[in-house]
């Protein structure tokens, strides 16, 4: 709603790609598996894929969709979040239900400068530790490029994401320092 009293000239469109490649890691060896996509606060876009199997721990889509979300630039010229939420779900009891495996939240404001991403999600809301490996594309459509992008966040376990995790905790040349069984945070916190 707040997006309707927006002037038009702090409104951008893009046209974004998402790729749905695999969730690995999965602890279970059979089962059906899909992937349910909405988008929020950007525009209204839902959708799934098809029902997959487990092969080796790993579950393969290999699927891609497009849509198109509005983004909007705030007062301080950084683009407001727009969030891609994407569901896992489990089929269960022969097809007639659903179980929740867990989710990720991709902020699409991140990639609006990056032609093609690809990152790999560790599951949230999830008693798994399966990760989620997906490619987002944008491109801006409509809408002056003037806008500054927020930082990414550190939620994906991309090398990028690995190397800002361990570099808050690591020493200046980047290598880990040495962690104590006293300090239990800090082993909590990688």
């Amino acid at each position: 709603m707040a997006s309707l009293f927006v002037p038009k000239s702090r409104k951008v469109k893009f046209e974004a790609s998402c790729f749905v490649h695999d969730l690995s890691n999965l602890p279970y060896v059979s089962g059906l598996y899909f992937v349910k996509w909405k988008l929020k606060n950007g525009g209204s876009f839902e959708g799934s894929t098809a029902k997959a199997v487990v092969k080796d721990h790993t579950v393969t889509w290999d699927i891609s969709f497009r849509f198109e979300p509005q983004m909007v630039i705030g007062k301080d010229g950084v683009l407001q979040p727009c969030e891609l939420v994407l569901f896992v779900k489990q089929t269960v009891n022969a097809g007639k239900s659903t179980e929740d495996v867990g989710m990720i939240t991709i902020n699409l404001a991140e990639y609006a400068n990056s032609k093609s991403t690809c990152r790999r999600y560790l599951l949230q809301e999830s008693r798994v530790n399966s990760i989620l490996k997906v490619t987002i594309g944008m491109k801006l459509t409509k809408g002056d490029a003037t806008y500054k992008v927020p930082e990414i966040t550190a939620r994906d376990l991309s090398t990028e994401g690995l190397r800002n995790v361990f570099s808050e905790h690591g020493n200046d040349n980047g290598s880990m320092n040495a962690f104590s069984i006293e300090d239990p945070l800090m082993v909590r916190s990688i």
